[in-house]
């Protein structure tokens, strides 16, 4: 992510400022320094460090083992040696402040107020006078930037970080934030999320171009489909600059490890003088090993998307699905429009349904759990079964059922469900919106699908996946490893949406290469 923001800076003589509003033990003002010393390698680490690297956070304690982080790694680079290491730990920490980072504003343009300069603090500190800053004070006052860094230089400013993923809270200040912040809808509230307000604080506090920034922040910031993300959305789509979202899913293996199992997005924002309005450039869905984390960090590439983003930035891989999300967005037909209801019923019921109804479970992997009513003695009746709900979907006769569940089954709808979704829940909203319905529904097409519907079916419903958790037993039927069934029904689809046909091999290509990560097993031996 630092490397990013260099590059988005492109050439600039003077080694940009770093600050990350949420700054915690110094990971990503460590990775900056590094950075640093490696492109301006005649700048010393002790410099870089005291007059570029800037950050807050609102526990002290955290500040105080950032500044030895920092400490430690000026210390290998001891080209200054004219400082003892507690009197330069004591300057480091002038640039950590202990403050909410909501509470701050832009840079002053007034630099005046900056009384203090930064020779006579260093010539302080090597005579051994240490200073004691009140932060008292700023924890609860909103402050500028540079106000509260007196050294702050007037250089490009890159803003970088992981903002907690958390609520506001109870807070004295509602009425100012949801002034300032627009993805509060003017209604700041204890539930709010507070890590799309720090989207908007690497907008603010960079008002000026060049503007850089990074933020490692939830996947729910692209798919989410609440007010507050939409209106985040919103404002990006407004905001001058190139945005890059690169997305990972928390399986095989997480981005932050395995101790913190979370999806994340990585947000990457630079802006140019030239820039007049947003672009925007999505990726994939990203399931990666933790054995080729590096391979993946170095290959990762961007996809320009056309599409307004504020009901969901799509995760797209390349030309071909960046097209094809175009398409389909643009179709008035839903698959609400086909089926009589979408509803949720336990599995025992599906057990008793009619061949009218499709099933689908509510989350998924590495398939959609799509099936009919299931074979009678499929399950022991006495067992205690998943009481969580399926989604269940009504239709007139047993064709429209068997061609609808060609469609959900089908490579496509997969694809559409990571392009849309989180990689995990499969809501009743997604189903909803699925960009086919009457017409996929209607003859032609309806016969055509469920020719596929029945051949399908009767290849997975004699393998049933059965599987027991907590003592609660739960069914799900995969269509993995059909892929000729499976692309029949790509094909009618694809056709009815006016894409190329090439776009069915994309499809199973994307399928592939999805379910293929999983974990290695390691030889011991």
């Amino acid at each position: 992510m630092v490397r990013e923001c260099l590059d988005g800076l492109g050439d600039t003589d003077d080694p940009p400022s770093f600050f990350d509003p949420a700054c915690g033990t110094a990971v990503f003002l460590r990775a900056a320094l590094a950075a640093l010393k490696e492109v301006w390698p005649d700048h010393s680490a002790q410099s870089l460090a005291q007059t570029r690297l800037y950050g807050t956070d609102i526990d002290p304690w955290v500040l105080d083992a950032a500044a030895f982080v920092l400490l430690a790694d000026c210390l290998i680079d001891s080209v200054d040696s004219h400082i003892a290491p507690l009197p330069f730990w004591h300057r480091l920490r002038l640039n950590l402040a202990c403050i909410d980072a909501l509470r701050l504003d832009p840079p002053r343009r007034d630099r005046a107020l900056n009384s203090v300069s930064e020779s006579s603090v260093f010539n302080s500190l090597a005579a051994g006078r240490l200073p004691t800053p009140d932060e008292s004070a700023l924890f609860n006052d909103r402050v500028s930037l540079s106000q509260l860094f007196t050294f702050l230089p007037d250089a490009p400013l890159v803003v970088i970080g992981n903002p907690p993923y958390t609520d506001l809270g109870d807070r004295d200040d509602y009425a100012t934030l949801s002034t300032l912040f627009a993805s509060l809808g003017g209604k700041a509230k204890p539930t709010s999320e507070v890590y799309p307000l720090f989207v908007e604080q690497m907008v603010r506090l960079v008002p000026d171009a060049p503007a850089v920034g990074a933020l490692v922040l939830p996947l729910s910031l692209a798919c989410n489909v609440g007010g507050q993300f939409a209106r985040t959305r919103a404002l990006v789509e407004k905001t001058d600059g190139t945005w890059r979202f690169a997305f990972f899913d928390r399986e095989p293996h997480a981005l932050f490890g395995e101790d913190v199992k979370t999806r994340n997005t990585i947000l990457l924002w630079h802006r140019d003088k030239e820039d007049g309005q947003a672009a925007i450039e999505s990726g994939p869905l990203r399931k990666w090993r933790g054995d080729n984390r590096a391979e993946m960090f170095t290959t990762i590439r961007f996809t320009p998307v056309a599409n307004a983003i504020r009901s969901g930035i799509p995760k797209i891989d390349g030309a071909f699905q960046a097209h094809a999300v175009e398409v389909l967005a643009k179709r008035w037909d839903r698959f609400e429009h086909a089926c009589a209801n979408i509803y949720r019923i336990p599995l025992t019921q599906a057990l008793k349904s009619d061949q009218h109804t499709v099933f689908v479970g509510a989350t998924a992997y590495n398939f959609l759990n799509v099936f009919l009513k299931p074979p009678s003695g499929i399950l022991d009746t006495a067992s205690a079964l998943s009481e969580h709900p399926l989604h269940a979907m009504d239709f007139p006769t047993n064709e429209d059922a068997t061609a609808a569940f060609a469609l959900l089954s089908s490579h496509l709808a997969y694809w559409w469900w990571h392009v849309m979704g989180d990689g995990f829940h499969v809501t009743g909203r997604f189903l909803a919106s699925l960009p086919f319905g009457v017409n996929a529904l209607s003859d032609p097409s309806r016969a055509a699908l469920a020719v596929c519907g029945e051949k399908l079916w009767s290849l997975i419903n004699t393998a049933p996946i059965i599987s027991v958790n907590r003592g609660r037993t739960s069914l799900a039927f995969s269509p993995n490893g059909f892929d000729g069934v499976r692309q029949e029904s790509d094909q009618i689809l694809v056709g009815l949406a006016g894409l190329e046909s090439v776009f069915v091999e994309e499809l199973q290509r994307f399928t592939a290469h999805t379910i293929k990560a999983a974990l290695r097993t390691v030889n011991n031996t």
